[in-house]
Protein backbone atom coordinates (compact mmCIF):
# COMPACT_ATOMS: atom_id res chain seq x y z
CA UNK A 1 0.00 0.00 0.00
CA UNK A 2 1.64 3.48 -0.67
CA UNK A 3 1.96 5.91 1.90
CA UNK A 4 1.84 9.54 1.64
CA UNK A 5 1.96 11.04 5.07
CA UNK A 6 3.78 12.73 8.87
CA UNK A 7 4.53 10.14 11.02
CA UNK A 8 4.77 11.81 14.36
CA UNK A 9 7.71 9.88 16.44
CA UNK A 10 7.35 8.96 19.84
CA UNK A 11 10.83 10.03 21.95
CA UNK A 12 13.30 6.71 22.20
CA UNK A 13 10.55 4.51 20.08
CA UNK A 14 11.55 2.84 16.87
CA UNK A 15 8.73 3.89 14.59
CA UNK A 16 7.92 2.40 11.50
CA UNK A 17 8.08 4.86 8.56
CA UNK A 18 6.68 2.40 5.56
CA UNK A 19 3.18 0.78 5.40
CA UNK A 20 4.35 -2.57 4.04
CA UNK A 21 7.66 -4.14 1.94
CA UNK A 22 9.25 -1.03 -0.16
CA UNK A 23 12.69 -0.99 -2.31
CA UNK A 24 12.38 2.99 -2.20
CA UNK A 25 11.53 5.62 0.05
CA UNK A 26 11.29 9.96 0.37
CA UNK A 27 11.52 11.18 3.34
CA UNK A 28 12.31 14.78 5.54
CA UNK A 29 12.85 15.16 9.33
CA UNK A 30 10.49 18.39 9.36
CA UNK A 31 11.66 18.87 12.61
CA UNK A 32 13.08 22.39 13.54
CA UNK A 33 16.05 21.14 16.07
CA UNK A 34 16.08 17.50 16.69
CA UNK A 35 17.78 14.60 14.51
CA UNK A 36 15.85 11.71 13.26
CA UNK A 37 17.91 8.70 12.70
CA UNK A 38 16.80 6.32 9.87
CA UNK A 39 16.93 2.67 9.58
CA UNK A 40 16.33 -0.43 7.64
CA UNK A 41 15.61 -3.94 8.72
CA UNK A 42 14.29 -6.67 6.69
CA UNK A 43 10.12 -7.73 8.04
CA UNK A 44 8.62 -5.62 10.30
CA UNK A 45 10.82 -6.24 13.46
CA UNK A 46 11.84 -3.06 14.47
CA UNK A 47 15.36 -2.54 15.17
CA UNK A 48 16.99 -2.31 18.83
CA UNK A 49 19.63 0.23 18.84
CA UNK A 50 21.03 3.24 17.17
CA UNK A 51 24.00 1.06 15.32
CA UNK A 52 24.23 1.49 11.27
CA UNK A 53 21.30 4.29 12.06
CA UNK A 54 22.09 6.86 9.76
CA UNK A 55 21.41 10.91 11.04
CA UNK A 56 19.42 13.33 9.31
CA UNK A 57 18.99 16.93 11.04
CA UNK A 58 16.39 19.65 10.78
CA UNK A 59 14.95 19.74 6.79
CA UNK A 60 17.47 17.27 5.34
CA UNK A 61 16.23 13.26 4.02
CA UNK A 62 16.36 11.52 1.02
CA UNK A 63 14.25 11.38 -2.48
CA UNK A 64 13.54 8.10 -4.11
CA UNK A 65 16.20 6.27 -2.88
CA UNK A 66 16.44 2.80 -3.05
CA UNK A 67 16.95 0.45 0.67
CA UNK A 68 19.45 -1.25 -1.18
CA UNK A 69 21.47 1.91 -1.63
CA UNK A 70 20.67 3.73 1.26
CA UNK A 71 21.49 0.15 3.61
CA UNK A 72 23.58 -1.77 1.45
CA UNK A 73 24.66 -3.51 4.53
CA UNK A 74 21.45 -4.55 5.40
CA UNK A 75 20.57 -7.08 3.00
CA UNK A 76 17.09 -7.33 1.69
CA UNK A 77 16.01 -4.25 3.62
CA UNK A 78 12.25 -3.76 2.91
CA UNK A 79 11.24 -1.91 6.10
CA UNK A 80 12.07 1.49 7.29
CA UNK A 81 12.08 2.89 10.95
CA UNK A 82 12.90 6.30 12.42
CA UNK A 83 14.05 7.29 15.83
CA UNK A 84 14.13 10.58 17.77
CA UNK A 85 15.15 11.37 21.48
CA UNK A 86 12.34 14.01 21.42
CA UNK A 87 8.72 14.12 19.85
CA UNK A 88 9.22 15.37 16.33
CA UNK A 89 7.55 14.63 12.86
CA UNK A 90 8.94 12.89 9.80
CA UNK A 91 7.32 13.48 6.33
CA UNK A 92 7.11 9.96 4.06
CA UNK A 93 6.34 8.98 0.26
CA UNK A 94 6.38 5.50 -0.67
CA UNK A 95 5.23 3.27 -3.54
Amino acid sequence: MPRSATVDLVPGVWTQLTENNVSAITFTNIDAVDTAYILATVGVTAPTSLQGAIPYGPGSGEMDVALNRLFSGVGGANRVYAYSTQSMSVVVQHA
